[in-house]
């Protein structure tokens, strides 16, 4: 879960007075390590004594908490955890919904990634918040894409179609982007076609994000799409689906394009925008909508309002 870690480091930097612990669910099936993590947990808390426990996932990890800990509880909705996941036995992925919203009901802050996963709380939705995970500008920013290029080694001529398909090739619809890719081909033959696939060392991804003409999004489901962000960030346009919180964060990027989830519409876009091999505007309202301080600010008001600071001026979560 780097978003996670991401999260805790960027409070670290920006809310210094927060002190933080991290405890990692190394399983969400399996029993006897569940009951191994219980003991583990429960250590932890006394050991730390914190002030608030802020489950990353809902499922089984908001769940756990909820059983373990008694004190206030913050919940981060991120999406498969509320979104339909086809690749996942339908059984368990309803079983993990029900936990989510159990959790959920019961905890003093709920916050869900986009305004589409809130809208499937049901009953709690109304006293949870939006809140958009922080990308750091200091690593994924523009850069000019021939000097990216250079560094992964790679042609400085071809466009490049970046997808990005992680671990769920199914639920992001690499099917769709494979067919956008032969259009595009028939139209433009030199493009080549990227896909990230969850192997990819993330100290490259930046280099990818600044090395491609366009990104390209034709997921079934997601919350808040980090990779979105991030491209954002490196200027690079944008074709997407109406996905998530993707309009709502790519709203007023030049460059960006919102079409249907059908083949020739996309492929249209990106051909408008290899054609051009123009960079968006996206560094500059990505920074002021979603950069790590922002979102570091709207965290410590959620814990501000979850429990009262220490006589001392410091919180723990």
């Amino acid at each position: 879960m780097p978003f996670a870690r991401r999260q805790v480091e960027a409070l670290r930097r920006f809310a210094p007075h927060i002190e933080t612990e991290i405890f990692f669910l190394q399983s969400r099936t399996d029993l006897v390590s569940l009951f191994s993590a219980a003991l583990e947990f429960r250590s932890l808390v006394r050991k730390f004594k914190p002030e608030l426990v802020h489950s990353q996932f809902g499922s089984m990890t908001g769940f756990f908490v909820l059983l373990l800990f008694r004190g206030p509880r913050v919940l981060t909705i991120r999406g498969s955890d509320l979104n339909p996941t086809p690749s996942m036995n339908q059984l368990r992925s309803r079983i993990g919904h029900v936990m989510t919203r159990f959790a959920a009901l019961f905890s003093r802050a709920t916050l869900c990634v986009s305004a589409e996963l809130r809208e499937r709380l049901w009953f709690a939705k109304r006293r949870s918040v939006i809140l958009l995970e922080g990308v750091d500008s200091s690593v994924f920013n523009p850069v000019p894409q021939g000097r990216a290029r250079a560094r992964l080694g790679i042609s400085h001529n071809d466009p490049i179609l970046l997808f990005n398909a992680g671990r769920s090739p199914r639920v992001k619809r690499l099917d769709i982007a494979e067919r956008v890719y032969e259009i595009v081909r028939q139209n433009i033959p030199a493009a080549k076609f990227h896909v990230l696939d969850g192997t990819v060392n993330p100290s490259e991804v930046p280099l990818w994000l600044n090395s491609a003409d366009v990104l390209l999004v034709s997921s079934d489901f997601e919350g808040s799409p980090t990779i979105v962000k991030e491209a954002i960030l490196c200027s690079l346009p944008l074709v997407s689906v109406d996905v998530g919180d993707v309009a709502q964060v790519s709203a007023g990027v030049t460059a960006t394009h919102i079409c249907d989830r059908v083949p020739g519409a996309l492929a249209t876009a990106v051909i408008a925008e290899m054609t051009k091999r123009e960079r968006s505007n996206g560094f500059e309202i990505g920074v002021s909508r979603f950069g790590l301080e922002r979102m570091c600010q709207k965290l410590t008001e959620c814990y501000d309002g979850v429990v009262k600071r220490s006589p001392a001026g410091s919180s723990k979560a």
